[in-house]
Order: structure tokens, then sequence, then C-alpha cells
């Protein structure tokens, strides 16, 4: 969730300021640390559960999948219908047309990789955080 949302944040200091602003190294490092997150979690067993066909999955996997899956989709659902809802009162009120909005294809192109790195790695997210922790012969 940081890529879209740092790309809107580096997109709307625009090109007025001169030499590197702060928030420009900001947003270059959590789109960074977004990336990096992004290429450890997909090799992993938490997206093999997500992403794996059905067949191969034992029924505890068939679950965790099942809710990562319901969840990622209410998330990301309802993220979409509360993008649409800003992007409708930006164009349509009068008093609103002032905010940002993505005008050009730069702006449109850092939405869409926002949204994809979201629909891929939130599943396997959702079990990251919810998985239970695997037992250990090690003594605590």
């Amino acid at each position: 969730m940081l890529y879209p949302v740092e790309c809107v944040t580096l997109l709307l200091l625009g090109t007025d300021y001169p030499g590197l602003h702060p928030l420009y190294l900001i947003g270059f490092v959590t789109i960074l640390v977004a990336l990096i997150c992004f290429v450890l979690l997909m090799p992993s067993y938490l997206q093999r559960i997500s992403g794996e066909e059905i067949c191969l999955l034992d029924e505890f996997e068939l679950d965790m999948r099942r809710r990562a899956h319901t969840f990622a989709h209410h998330l990301f659902g309802g993220m979409t219908l509360l993008g649409l809802f800003y992007m409708f009162l930006v164009t349509d009120a009068e008093r609103l047309s002032g905010l940002w909005r993505p005008t050009t294809g730069d702006r449109w192109n850092s939405i869409f990789w926002g949204a994809l790195l979201i629909v891929l790695t939130l599943p396997s997210a959702y079990l990251a955080w919810k998985m239970p922790t695997p037992l250990t012969d090690e003594p605590a």
C-alpha cells in the first residue's frame, strides 16, 4: 500500500522545487521499501498458499487461502470505491476541483502499478499477519 501513496506524493510535489526536496527522498525510499517487500514476499510459502493450484493445498491451507482472498477482496473493493468517490468529487464539485487528480499518463501509470502491487501482495500480506507462529523444538 506504500507504493501508490508515495507515487501520488511525488506527483503532487511536481517539478517546482529546485534541487532535491526532502519529500522526494522520503518518497523514493518508501517506494524502494515497498518493492523490496514485494520481492521478498513473492517466492515465499505464504505466496504459495495464496497463488497455488487448489488441488495441491491441504484443508488448512485452503481455509487460510479463502480467508486471505476474502479479506483482500473486501479491502481492495473498499479502497477502489473510496478512490472512485474521490474522483467523482474532484471532477464534479466546483469547490473541490483544485484538488489533485490524475490527468496525465504518468499519474495513471503510478496508480495502475500501485494497484497491481496491492492486488498481488494483499492476500500474502494478510497471511503473514494472521498465520500462527510455527511450533519449533527449540526452547524459548
